[in-house]
C-alpha cells in the first residue's frame, strides 16, 4: 500500500513541475510580447527599441534547458521569436544582438517539420540569408540555418 502511495505522490511531483514549467514557459512568451510591444511603442516615439535586449539574457538562460525548449516549441514559441526578428514597423531591422540571439536559440532548438508548419519562421530566416544586411555574419548564420 505504501508503494502506491509513494508513487501517486511521484506522479503528483511530475504533474506540479510540468505545471510550472508550462506556466514558465506562458510567461516568458509574454514577456517577450512585451519587449515587442516596448520596442515599437519606443520606435513610434524615435526612442531606440531596448527591451528585447534587456530581456535577451534571461531568453537565452531560460532556453539553455533542455525542458523549457520542449514547452517553448510546444507553445508556440518559434512565433514570437519569429516576431522578434522580422522588420519593425518603421521598416528598420531589429537590433543584429536580437537577431543573432534568435539564431543562437534556432540553433539549440529540435525543430521538426509540424513547428515550422505552425510558424513563417523559416520564411523569416530566408530573408536574413538573400537579405542585404550590413551584416555579412547574419547572412552566412541565416543561410546555414535554412
Amino acid at each position: 500500500m505504501d508503494a502506491k502511495k509513494d508513487t501517486r505522490s511521484k506522479k503528483e511531483r511530475e504533474a506540479e513541475v510540468d505545471a510550472e514549467l508550462h506556466h514558465a514557459t506562458k510567461k516568458l512568451l509574454e514577456q517577450m510580447e512585451e519587449a515587442l510591444a516596448q520596442d515599437y511603442a519606443a520606435i513610434e516615439n524615435g526612442l531606440p527599441a531596448l527591451a528585447r535586449v534587456k530581456l535577451s539574457p534571461t531568453l537565452e538562460h531560460l532556453l539553455k534547458k533542455k525542458i523549457v525548449q520542449h514547452y517553448f516549441l510546444q507553445s508556440q514559441g518559434l512565433n514570437a521569436l519569429a516576431r522578434w526578428i522580422i522588420v519593425n514597423p518603421d521598416g528598420s531591422s531589429p537590433l543584429v544582438q536580437v537577431v543573432e540571439l534568435a539564431f543562437s536559440i534556432l540553433e539549440s532548438l529540435k525543430i521538426d517539420a509540424s513547428h515550422l508548419e505552425e510558424s513563417n519562421i523559416a520564411s523569416i530566416v530566408k530573408q536574413y540569408s538573400v537579405g542585404d544586411s550590413d551584416h555579412r555574419h547574419l547572412i552566412n548564420r541565416a543561410s546555414q540555418l535554412i
